[in-house]
C-alpha cells in the first residue's frame, strides 16, 4: 500500500480531485483536527466528503486521531497553541 499527502492549498474542487485521479487515489483520510475553513469552504468536512462521495471516492475523517491539535486542553500552552513536547511525552 502507498500512502500519499496532499494539502488542499487553495485548490479548486476539480482541481483537487483531478489529482486524486492522476495519481489513482481511491480513499482520502482526512487527519484535519478542526476540518473548516471560512476561506475554502468547499474543504469543509462535510462538503468535502459529500463531493468526494459523490465523485466515487472514499472518505474518512480521522482527526481525532491523527490531527495536529489534541481536544484535550492540558496539551495547550497559554497562547493557545500546542505543547508538543506534552503530547511526545503522553
Amino acid at each position: 500500500m502507498e500512502i500519499y499527502t496532499i494539502g488542499h492549498s487553495n485548490h479548486t474542487v476539480g482541481d483537487f480531485t483531478a489529482l486524486l485521479r492522476k495519481h489513482a487515489i481511491e480513499v482520502v483520510v482526512d487527519v484535519r483536527s478542526q476540518p473548516y475553513s471560512r476561506y475554502v469552504p468547499h474543504f469543509n468536512r462535510e462538503t468535502l466528503a459529500r463531493v468526494l462521495r459523490e465523485q466515487g471516492f472514499t472518505y474518512e475523517h480521522k482527526g481525532d486521531r491523527l490531527g495536529g491539535r489534541p481536544p484535550d486542553g492540558s496539551f495547550l500552552l497559554a497562547n493557545g497553541s500546542v505543547d508538543y513536547d506534552r503530547v511526545r511525552a503522553s
